[in-house]
């Protein structure tokens, strides 16, 4: 399962785990695994995040715009002198 399911998962005994070589985990991010074979499918397919750069001076701003719902992409602090750089 990626993501948290909506509802709350059904009560299951602990006697369902035993002998059966099944275990229950979880993790926010995935697995190193799992984040090694995304990493490798976005280079091969060249997917790129949605991100909005904020130069670093504006990093106040951008968290009120964030909880003020403004963020449409995912925010990146950048120092400005690398914006400057990335533009020419």
């Amino acid at each position: 399962m990626v993501g948290a399911p909506e509802e709350p998962l059904p009560a299951t005994p602990a006697g369902a785990f035993f002998g059966s070589r099944v275990y229950l985990g979880g993790s926010a991010i995935g697995s190193p695994k799992e984040i090694a074979e995304m990493l490798e499918m976005a280079a091969k397919y060249h997917i790129k995040g949605w991100v909005e750069e904020r130069p670093m001076t504006e990093a106040n701003k951008a968290v009120l715009d964030m909880e003020k719902g403004k963020a449409r992409y995912r925010y990146c602090l950048v120092n400005e002198k690398n914006i400057q750089e990335l533009s020419n």
